[in-house]
């Protein structure tokens, strides 16, 4: 699948394949975007390896509870050598 943004050249999926296991993706509990619009950007991850974590919670929720979200980022961080 070819992928074009205005102004920017053509890409294809594999070009993103350094990405590969480097990304992680927290779909918030009470998100602003519907559960529909969080799977179809998970799928697009998943491609990738993403790690996707259903987290509590909403937006406000990573100033709230600040420690938890950084415990989990640092954990895939560490976990991916990254």
């Amino acid at each position: 699948m070819c992928i074009y943004a205005e102004g920017l050249s053509a890409f294809e999926e594999n070009d993103f394949g350094y990405l590969r296991g480097k990304i992680q993706v927290l779909l918030l509990e009470k998100d602003i975007y519907k559960k529909e619009d969080q799977k179809r950007l998970a799928d697009l991850f998943r491609k990738l390896d993403a790690e996707i974590l259903n987290v509590p919670g909403g937006h406000v929720g990573f100033i709230v509870q600040l420690e938890y979200y950084i415990d989990l980022i640092e954990k895939f961080l560490k976990k991916n050598a990254i």
